[in-house]
């Protein structure tokens, strides 16, 4: 957690659209994926079910446009990438913008399982170009490694949860156990790294993204029957509760749209469970409840993300590169 923001002077981004894209759209809208799919789970069940096909349309819409965009300046100057994973906004835009990838593709698997395969092949060749990048990246630095290096083991865990969508559960039992395993041992080093750094209040958001590999494996448990499934429900159902302490203390900055990532896959998890267990009658309401809690977060965080964006603050705050 020593790693902090980079900041250089201030720079006029030359003519064009799209020039300064900053990845940090990824956050909310990582969040959004998650809640779409978390609502098309629900939609048998809730009486506002019929939302479900608004949103996921909605959903999978604004991650393309952002992709779009983002991808625009990376053909301009495709070396703005590396400059990018330089900066802490950076490294957890893209690590966000990659999982969005594998949530896209179980939004589309309901729809167009073909589309569906497609994507979550893009997402595995993207994450695994995130991984080598990563892991030369924490070989190279001597700084501690923080909590946003748990894209990588949630993206393999995400894809793991919606492979069985889209019938292929045996590639969701290959890289269920790989996610969870590079999931305990980055958590027990950020953690134990914790006892010797003071996480700056500006930061305390980040530690909130412990909780979406834990999300994502209960949610591959679910589909794949693996084990430990219990046990990721408290983990979560606990770090729900904590995910507020972590807002009110870190007050405003640029990590806050961070945390609809952990709860959009939580409510994604929760919502799976009624039909896993149907004699449990309290899942059904605690589910609900969650739902509620991450609908009238992630839509309202990505409203104001998306704002500040269009009027050039978000760049400027999370030090965009320019291409």
């Amino acid at each position: 957690m020593t790693q902090r923001p980079k900041f250089v002077a201030p720079r006029q981004a030359p003519p064009g659209i799209w020039r300064r894209t900053p990845p940090m759209i990824f956050a909310p809208i990582c969040g959004l994926l998650g809640l779409a799919l978390a609502w098309q789970s629900m939609a048998d069940a809730s009486v506002l079910g019929a939302l479900s096909g608004l949103l996921d349309g909605a959903a999978v819409a604004l991650f393309l446009f952002a992709v779009l965009a983002y991808l625009s300046k990376v053909f301009r100057r495709p070396a703005v990438v590396i400059e990018e994973q330089e900066t802490l906004p950076g490294l957890v835009g893209i690590g966000a913008g990659v999982l969005s990838i594998g949530l896209c593709a179980g939004v589309l698997a309901a729809y167009a399982p073909m589309a569906g395969r497609g994507m979550l092949v893009i997402g595995l060749l993207a994450l695994l170009w995130l991984i080598v990048t990563s892991l030369r990246q924490m070989a190279a630095a001597e700084e501690a490694i923080g909590p946003e290096r748990q894209f990588l083991s949630a993206g393999l865990l995400v894809a793991a949860a919606v492979a069985p969508m889209m019938g292929w559960p045996g590639l969701g039992r290959v890289l269920i156990w790989p996610g969870a395993g590079l999931a305990l041992v980055l958590a027990t080093i950020n953690l134990m790294q914790l006892r010797r750094h003071r996480v700056p209040k500006v930061l305390l958001p980040l530690m909130a993204l412990h909780l979406v590999p834990v999300a994502a494996y209960g949610m591959a448990a679910v589909q794949l029957g693996a084990p430990f499934l219990l046990v990721a429900c408290g983990l979560s159902f606990v770090g729900l509760l904590l995910l507020p302490v972590l807002a009110l203390r870190a007050g405003s900055g640029l990590f806050l749209s961070v945390l609809t990532i952990p709860l959009g896959l939580s409510a994604l998890l929760f919502a799976h469970l009624p039909p896993a267990f149907p004699g449990i009658g309290i899942l059904p309401v605690l589910a609900s409840l969650v739902l509620v809690a991450a609908t009238l977060t992630c839509i309202p965080a990505t409203f104001l993300v998306m704002r500040d964006w269009a009027r050039g603050r978000l760049a400027t705050s999370s030090n965009a590169a320019i291409a």
